[in-house]
């Protein structure tokens, strides 16, 4: 009985200590109320640019930082800018065509040219100002073959899906390193929005030529394609099509990063994309252009 009235006192000795530690614990406890510093935003500069291409695009914004809510200050759009063009001989400004496409020159009025360097200069009046250079690739596209492959998967009340095999092959030009990116896009009509023909991309590829310098390249993948019945039909001679950019070095970088920190995880940190814009963030780069349809 004696051991069994020491063991009690010991349980609730023990107990009375996790009280008192508990209540020190909540009586510690206390609200933070920190201010995080607001934060400008950055100007956000995206311009591609290329002989086979009949425009110059340039996509001027404010980007949207952490915890600031700024927009009445910075809008997303920046509508107001001086943005300038040149090949080291001649400039031309590229004006604002409309807010929701941006700014815009025809290549007719300010050429493209293969192998020349361009700058761009961006005066923004609320003080902030943006540079940027880049070079065309000086080599011609060489042509390419785009095979793919359609082999049904599954097919039910709820649609048609199919297997998509695909392979694009080109002899690479024998230079300085190249580096290429595909897309391919799905075509097809849809009755429901009474659109005759869409362009969907369901792939993008890149790679270089890094030890396989003159010689041919080859890109195999697979994708699944579904169709829902009465609301997509596939086009019945030219399904695919397919664009295949020799591109520098800027471009690749640039879209390789979006395509690969395309990220829907939702508990995935922010990540940086690759940048060449002096005094902001964004892309201006050069690439040379061939296409074909399947």
């Amino acid at each position: 009985m004696e051991i069994l009235n020491k063991k009690m006192m010991n349980y609730l000795k023990i107990f009375g200590m996790l009280v008192i530690s508990t209540a020190i614990i909540i009586s510690c406890r206390k609200e933070a109320n920190v201010k995080i510093p607001e934060t400008d935003p950055k100007p956000v500069l995206v311009c591609f640019i290329s002989p086979e291409d009949s425009l110059i695009r340039v996509k001027l914004t404010n980007s949207i930082p952490l915890y600031t809510d700024n927009s009445k200050k910075y809008p997303y759009e920046i509508n107001d800018a001086e943005i300038t063009i040149s090949n080291g001989i001649n400039s031309h400004k590229i004006p604002l065509f409309r807010d929701t496409i941006g700014y815009q020159l025809s290549t007719r009025v300010f050429p493209i040219n293969a192998g020349v360097t361009y700058s761009l200069e961006v005066k923004i009046p609320d003080g902030r100002y943006l540079t940027a250079k880049t070079t065309v690739p000086k080599d011609n596209f060489p042509s390419f073959n785009f095979d793919i492959e359609k082999t049904l998967f599954d097919s039910s009340e709820f649609g048609v899906e199919y297997d998509l095999l695909y392979e694009l092959s080109w002899n690479d030009i024998p230079s300085a390193t190249n580096f290429y990116r595909g897309v391919i896009y799905n075509l097809y009509s849809d009755s429901i929005l009474g659109i005759d023909t869409l362009a969907t991309p369901f792939n993008e590829l890149f790679e270089s030529d890094e030890g396989k310098d003159g010689g041919i390249i080859l890109i195999k993948g697979q994708s699944k394609l579904f169709y829902i019945p009465g609301s997509s039909t596939p086009i019945n001679s030219s399904n695919y099509i397919a664009y295949l950019m020799l591109c520098n070095k800027e471009y690749f970088d640039y879209h390789k990063d979006l395509y690969t920190n395309n990220d829907v995880n939702p508990f995935a940190e922010s990540k940086l994309n690759f940048s060449n814009i002096e005094g902001g963030i964004g892309c201006f780069s050069a690439y040379r252009l061939a296409k074909k349809r399947f």
